[in-house]
């Protein structure tokens, strides 16, 4: 399903999880189906991901997920803090 799947960090306190698909996906198709995904998104981010980097001191986390088409244009992406 996906080429790459990278997690990179967002300065000051963030990070960032980019997928990059296989083969091109049609956007507006799988940007409809990545909106209904935005609660468990949202809930991964309070329950798991904020927790694991306030551990380290970073004041007002953020994560934002990105997905791109082989050829590098944006599928989708959002971001909570």
């Amino acid at each position: 399903m996906f080429t790459s799947i990278r997690i990179n960090p967002v300065y000051p306190s963030g990070i960032e999880f980019v997928y990059v698909y296989k083969v091109r996906v049609d956007v507006a198709a799988t940007s409809d189906y990545l909106d209904t995904q935005l609660p468990l998104l949202k809930a991964t981010f309070r329950t798991l991901v904020e927790p694991e980097v306030t551990k380290f001191g970073l004041q007002h986390p953020s994560a934002a997920w990105t997905y791109k088409n082989p050829d590098g244009t944006l599928v989708w992406g959002h971001t909570v803090s």
